[in-house]
């Protein structure tokens, strides 16, 4: 009995290389069915607005006042407006070593994890013992923290000093009452 053979690789089948969501090769992973919800969750962040938030096409001035008449509103989603958010979390900011920078207590900080940062980048980082919300800057061989505060020191990351990168700083979200 001659039987066909099925399955396997066929050329230009599946998906392309690097073309999905992350942008990088995937993975294939097997999970409890029972823990897939609170996986999911954990892959698409801390963060995450499932009401789109209404947005009049209109510019306000910060300057001299003018008038304007509001038009059609139009809706936007918070999650397309965070580029690749699939990693992001919000996080209260607490104290005031960047108020030089508009960053205030009571903040909410929109930090990308696991993101290389480039020098002056904001970022949370794990240096001493705790977390830090501070300006990364990498110049002349060296490391340090910035503070934009002129009663807070920088810290100064010395050869062997280990420090970790949390997250970036993507974005701020202020609340005024």
């Amino acid at each position: 009995m001659d039987q066909k053979k099925r399955g396997g690789a066929r050329q230009g089948a599946g998906r392309k290389i690097n073309s999905g969501q992350f942008g990088e090769k995937t993975k294939t992973i097997r999970i409890p069915s029972s823990k897939e919800k609170e996986i999911k969750e954990y892959i698409k962040g801390d963060f995450c607005f499932d009401v789109p938030i209404p947005y009049s096409n209109i510019y306000v001035s910060a300057g001299e006042p003018f008038s304007f008449e509001e038009d059609e509103k139009i809706f936007i989603d918070i999650n397309k407006f965070m580029k690749n958010n699939h990693n992001t979390v919000a996080i209260t900011v607490s104290g005031d070593s960047m108020i030089g920078l508009g960053i205030f207590d009571g903040d909410l900080a929109l930090i990308k994890k696991n993101e290389n940062p480039k020098s002056k980048d904001i970022v949370i980082a794990y240096v001493n013992g705790g977390y830090t919300l501070k300006q990364y800057v990498a110049e002349n061989d060296s490391i340090f923290l910035k503070a934009h505060h002129p009663d807070v020191s920088d810290i100064q990351i010395l050869p062997g000093s280990e420090i970790t990168i949390f997250g970036v700083l993507k974005s701020i979200i202020r609340r005024y009452l």
